[in-house]
């Protein structure tokens, strides 16, 4: 303790109090050590005044606290800035919405106008494919009547279990007049299947061995009633198509819509009120003469069998001009009850 006191100078006895706030201290170079030169005694007036500041820091501190907490904010700046906060959450979202919203719509624009673009091909390319195809459809049938233009269809001849076509094809030819020998028929037999029970007899179909033999044979025909035949009919041997029109025209006759139909060649002739000839490329050829366009509840007309227009065709009067420059070609003869004698 005599050693620590020696170090303490005569200044600073004399003024204890300055000393206890503000000690004076030595440091020591070589070893890095703090050393109080301050007696202990003086070191503990230092700590509790050190301990009395803090206190009353605290103290204040504490009375700062309590005066924030207790603020308190009138219920109109809460609603002003509950409103304000509201708005410009309300603004942020709704530009991040109209930026999403914006992305979305300019994706599926452009997704619709690439669609619009590919249907506007398609259906280009669609109408180009169905005319291509009614050509191929028409062109098919053209060469499918074709083949057919040698035969002809005898329908009413009775049947039998042992008979022979040929034979009965023969005898009728020789009944109306027309030069027909077994040479000139290329092929015959019944329609049919034989076991299946039926009210009338099948019918017969003819190929004869040249168009000439088979002209020859079909221009008879109109005297087979003269001569006893009641019931028997000679009819072209048509396509499905175009039996169809027939048909459609018949009863268009029937129903005294037109004055007669008939086929010759294959093609399909009507003469309507006027004592016009027409031909007919399609049942929609008909309407005009009064034939019912098919409704919701009736059964389609097959695609193969319309048209996207109206063609009437070549029509003539019966009596300006022969009945071979109306089928370009054809039989100079005219059946107008309706194409069956």
């Amino acid at each position: 303790m005599s050693s620590e006191h020696s170090c303490v100078t005569p200044a600073a006895l004399q003024s204890k109090k300055r000393e206890l706030t503000s000690p004076v201290f030595e440091i020591d170079t070589k070893k890095n050590k703090i050393v109080s030169v301050a007696s202990s005694s003086e070191a503990t007036e230092v700590i509790e005044h050190s301990d009395n500041i803090e206190s009353e820091m605290t103290g204040e501190g504490s009375s700062m606290a309590e005066k924030t907490t207790s603020l308190v904010i009138p219920d109109a700046e809460m609603l002003k800035l509950s409103k304000m906060l509201k708005d410009t959450f309300k603004s942020e979202i709704v530009g991040l919405v109209n930026v999403i919203v914006d992305g979305v719509v300019d994706g599926l624009n452009e997704k619709i106008q690439k669609l619009e673009q590919t249907n506007k091909e398609l259906s280009e390319e669609n109408g180009l494919l169905k005319q291509r195809v009614e050509t191929l459809e028409r062109r098919v049938d053209q060469a499918e009547q074709y083949s057919r233009r040698n035969c002809l269809r005898i329908s009413g001849v009775n049947e039998t279990p042992t008979e022979n076509t040929d034979d009965l094809i023969l005898n009728l030819a020789a009944d109306i007049g027309a030069d027909i020998q077994l040479p000139d028929i290329d092929r015959s037999h019944r329609l049919g299947d034989r076991t299946k029970a039926r009210s009338k007899p099948r019918d017969i179909i003819v190929k004869f061995a040249t168009y000439r033999s088979r002209q020859n044979f079909y221009k008879k025909r109109t005297v087979l009633k003269q001569k006893g035949h009641t019931g028997v009919f000679v009819n072209e041997d048509l396509t499905k198509l175009r039996s169809s029109q027939l048909y459609s025209a018949r009863k268009l006759v029937k129903s005294d819509m037109i004055k007669g139909a008939w086929s010759s060649d294959g093609n399909i002739l009507i003469k309507d009120k006027s004592d016009k000839v027409h031909r007919v490329s399609a049942p929609d050829d008909l309407v005009q003469f009064g034939l019912p366009v098919m409704g919701p509840g009736q059964p389609e007309i097959p695609r193969h069998r319309r048209m996207q227009e109206f063609r009437p065709g070549a029509y003539v009067r019966a009596t300006d001009r022969s009945f071979a420059e109306v089928t370009a070609g054809g039989s100079a003869d005219m059946d107008h009850s309706g194409g069956q004698a």
